[in-house]
């Protein structure tokens, strides 16, 4: 179950400490840079086709797509 009340809480203690919120924001980024580049994100969709449609031909498409993107 969700709780509505501490989501309420933790948004009116970052609302009011702005270092922790810069902090928080900062380590947000880092992980989206870190776990979210195209290159990631791309051999992510390659191993979920790999294991969907193992021998297909679909994860020629998807490895000529990171060459090009890259």
């Amino acid at each position: 179950s969700e709780n509505y009340e501490e989501m309420a809480e933790a948004l009116v203690t970052l609302l009011g400490d702005t270092a922790l919120a810069q902090k928080y924001g900062a380590e947000a980024r880092a992980t989206v840079e870190q776990c979210y580049t195209l290159e990631h994100v791309l051999n992510m969709y390659t191993a979920i086709y790999e294991r969907l449609a193992p021998g297909q031909k679909q994860h020629l498409a998807i490895a000529e797509l990171q060459e090009t993107a890259l």
